[in-house]
């Protein structure tokens, strides 16, 4: 398993196997006042390898402060053959085998200007980070 694509999103959500998405391309929170509260969902795509069927998997998600320090309890995901064999009796010979996952961040408490970090964990290691600025409103 390898990630493929980080999103960050108002919110998201999945049907059939595609993914619907809303305020999608955040990069930076600009709130009027700290602290601040703001729901937003971190979309992962991960691309599954043939043995990645065989295997349980945890995909964790970690909020950081500017100081590493966590906001919120780590997401974790778990999932296994079981969870994944919808994806693969749908996927056509040469068709990339993708898990989308979402995780929904809401509770955080933003206290500090300053560049937050999203990361992402596949079996226990870190596979990507997403910087998230917060800058104070000037307006």
């Amino acid at each position: 398993m390898r990630l493929d694509t980080l999103i960050l999103a108002d919110s998201a959500n999945e049907a059939g196997g595609k993914l619907n998405i809303l305020g999608a391309g955040i990069t930076r929170l600009t709130p009027p006042v700290l602290p601040w509260s703001q729901v937003v969902t971190l979309i992962v795509r991960a691309i599954l390898e043939p043995d990645d069927f065989e295997l349980d998997h945890t995909v964790r998600v970690l909020l950081l402060d500017p100081h590493d320090s966590p906001l919120l309890p780590p997401f974790d995901m778990t999932f296994g053959p079981d969870d994944l064999r919808p994806i693969r009796e749908r996927t056509v010979e040469g068709e990339t085998t993708t898990a989308q996952l979402l995780f929904v961040m809401q509770g955080a408490r933003i206290n500090e200007a300053g560049t937050h970090q999203f990361v992402v964990e596949f079996d226990g290691h870190e596979v990507g980070r997403m910087p998230l600025p917060v800058v104070l409103s000037q307006g």
